[in-house]
């Protein structure tokens, strides 16, 4: 379904979809495959250093001729570890044991430096997470000609993204995998499905595309959510088992053997909710009862269990972000799968 509306004009894509910035999956492998399929890839950028940043815009640059677009966390800096991060570090030390795996000296990273890193990169476009920038950043991006959007849980955020001087929304349902970008209202004190926020952010945002996000797995539902306003489509767990997808096979076979029921909004992985599939890691600090410390300081200390994770295909320590239906998700390439998606 190409589509010439001010969202596909804006991103310069034939198809108005974009991938979710989820880590495991969104490599550069898939954000140049969803490019060269007619839609717009997006880099998650937001816990890298500017080294690897730098790293892999250049390795998407390689793959595709297309623009594509980063991802950045908006959040506050860590430089130490806090007394709640010490409390976590112990409640994982059986966990670390088990692994032969030290306990952690994480490295923190700068904001600013990834915002640097991003700046000299020359993208086009930047999704923020967890908040609109502050001025000083919304002007050098301007200046730089980088258009941003950011990802809307409730309609606060929403109003506080447009205020910032965002070109587009991303309305997140309750529905959504990967972090919960719910900054100006506590989550999950009012959920809210796609269908319900999308109606109310299409009003808010007026002219301002909107973008849909929230276990979209087919056709029909993408037609349903455009009799409902959404310019665009962010899809998740719909690019799961893509050819081109960066999930090791333990993570899609994990995926491929849920069902409803199988994912959970925790706090385990970043600290702040974020709905994943529930595993050995996430019940074990769920079950713990201590204090979560605050994002991003949680993905930090988790990191090198994250790397093992992926290293060594256990899909029961990862942080895989899922949405409700990931099972449905299409085993072919991004290509197919895009057009199947967008076919009339």
């Amino acid at each position: 379904m190409p589509n010439d509306n001010a969202l596909s004009q804006m991103l310069q894509s034939a198809i108005p979809a974009m991938n979710a910035p989820w880590e495991a999956l969104a490599t550069p492998r898939l954000v140049a495959a969803v490019n060269d399929a007619g839609g717009f890839g997006v880099l998650p950028c937001g816990l890298k250093t500017p080294a690897v940043i730098k790293k892999e815009i250049e390795e998407v640059r390689r793959l595709t001729s297309r623009p594509f677009g980063v991802s950045l966390v908006v959040r506050r800096d860590v430089t130490e570890i806090s007394p709640e991060g010490q409390a976590f570090i112990e409640a994982l030390h059986p966990i670390r044991e088990a692994l032969h795996l030290p306990n952690p000296t994480p490295r923190f990273v700068n904001f600013d430096e990834q915002f640097e890193a991003v700046l000299n990169s020359a993208v086009t476009h930047v999704v923020f997470t967890s908040g609109g920038p502050r001025e000083i950043y919304a002007e050098r991006l301007e200046a730089a000609g980088i258009l941003f959007g950011g990802i809307a849980a409730s309609p606060k955020d929403a109003k506080a993204l447009i205020a910032s001087g965002a070109s587009f929304l991303i309305a997140r349902g309750f529905e959504a995998g990967g972090p919960v970008e719910s900054f100006e209202t506590p989550y999950p004190a009012a959920p809210t499905s796609l269908a319900v926020l999308l109606g109310v952010l299409t009003r808010i945002a007026k002219d301002m595309p909107v973008i849909a996000f929230g276990a979209i797995s087919n056709a029909r539902e993408i037609r349903a959510y455009e009799t409902l306003g959404a310019s665009g489509f962010m899809l998740g767990s719909a690019l799961s088992f893509a050819t081109e997808s960066g999930l090791p096979a333990s993570f899609r076979r994990a995926l491929a053997y849920s069902d409803e029921t199988s994912t959970v909004l925790t706090r385990a992985f970043t600290g702040e909710v974020g709905r994943y599939l529930k595993n050995l890691l996430s019940r074990t600090m769920d079950d713990a009862g201590i204090p979560y410390p605050a994002f991003p300081e949680t993905t930090f200390l988790t990191a090198d269990i994250a790397r093992f994770a992926i290293e060594n295909e256990r899909a029961d320590l990862a942080a895989i972000a899922a949405e409700p239906n990931a099972y449905l998700a299409q085993n072919a390439s991004t290509r197919d799968i895009l057009a199947k998606l967008f076919s009339n």
